[in-house]
């Protein structure tokens, strides 16, 4: 899709009981009924609160939030939210 585009490559090591928390700009550029952006400051704070659950618990809370924050709002980009949890 992005043929003539250079992407930096990184390198990350998981300790055991680490997690990834992966997303789309569709999470920081959801929009509340005042027009205020979720934005990365949001993104940090969420993925903290929620980091010491199970993966599925992570995505559930986190994905609520969202919901509660856009509720007024149209969806305007994909959403894609993954949790990688290294178990040990």
């Amino acid at each position: 899709m992005f043929c003539s585009t250079d992407f930096p490559v990184r390198e990350l090591q998981l300790a055991a009981g680490d997690k990834l928390f992966l997303y789309t700009d569709g999470l920081s550029e959801v929009f509340d009924a005042a027009g205020d952006e979720f934005g990365i400051g949001r993104v940090r704070s969420l993925a903290s609160r929620h980091g010491g659950q199970n993966p599925d618990e992570m995505l559930a809370s986190c994905l609520s939030e969202i919901l509660s924050f856009s509720v007024a709002s149209k969806q305007t980009d994909d959403l894609t939210l993954l949790v990688v949890h290294r178990a040990n």
